[in-house]
């Protein structure tokens, strides 16, 4: 499984490739990014499975990411890991019907178990 984690915290970036290689038969391939404009150039070149999308970024933040993606009638499943607990942003999210789920940081293993299941 190839999974892109966008996030501009390298520490953020850190914890969730460091709790995807502990779980149990998940073979993943981990390709990270700093800002939405480095993620989309990684979707248009590499086979991505599964996205970790952090929404508070700067040069293009995760809801510019998601519409990109929408406008090129993207599938693959999206799950978003925040440290924002605002009900608007997590509405606005569940618009995007590729998106998964919504992850409050730091994230746990319980909910990287949900993504290899629902994804």
């Amino acid at each position: 499984m190839n999974i892109l984690v966008v996030d501009d915290d390298a520490i953020a970036r850190l914890i969730i490739e460091q709790n995807l290689k502990v779980l149990p038969d998940l073979e993943s391939v981990i390709f990270k990014a700093e800002n939405g404009k480095v993620a989309l150039d990684c979707i248009s070149k590499e086979a991505i499975d599964v996205i970790l999308l952090d929404l508070n970024m700067p040069i293009m933040n995760g809801f510019e990411v998601l519409n990109v993606l929408q406008e090129r009638g993207f599938s693959t499943p999206v799950f978003i890991v925040t440290s924002s607990n605002l009900n608007d942003d997590k509405q606005r999210c569940e618009e995007f019907k590729f998106v998964k789920g919504y992850f409050q940081k730091p994230i746990t293993q319980q909910n990287l178990q949900l993504l290899k299941e629902l994804s």
